[in-house]
């Protein structure tokens, strides 16, 4: 069973969905059909998305292989909530955040929990196969 990893990769797609859905009604708005057209909003919207596509798989690859080795769930839900906070921060800072109030403490903030989460998945991963 991996039941904590499935809550993590149901609530990154969920995630994953509200940013296109984002993206696809500033496409509309901005009348954008592929690429960003040089707009650096749409440019945000597309990284935003694309940000999150690259990293939550990877999380939930980690989380599975974890979690079928028997990894204790405290540290499966502590990374998986961690990593999801980091997206979320992210996503704020990229979309709202650093073009309204110039701040990038969110994106950092998100970085710095989607790193960590990696490189502690990671290793604890490849841990517990030795």
């Amino acid at each position: 069973m991996v039941s904590v990893s499935a809550i993590f990769i149901a609530a990154a797609a969920v995630w994953l969905v509200g940013l296109s859905v984002l993206t696809m009604l500033m496409r509309r708005k901005l009348k954008i059909s592929i690429g960003t057209a040089g707009n650096p909003t749409m440019e945000r919207f597309m990284r935003a998305q694309a940000n999150a596509a690259e990293y939550l798989p990877m999380m939930g690859l980690l989380m599975v292989a974890m979690e079928l080795q028997g990894a204790p769930h405290w540290l499966l839900m502590g990374l998986g909530g961690t990593m999801l906070l980091g997206r979320l921060s992210h996503g704020y800072g990229l979309l709202v955040a650093e073009p309204k109030f110039k701040d990038f403490k969110f994106r950092v903030f998100g970085m710095v929990c989607t790193w960590g989460c990696l490189g502690v998945g990671a290793l604890v991963a490849l841990g517990m196969t030795l």
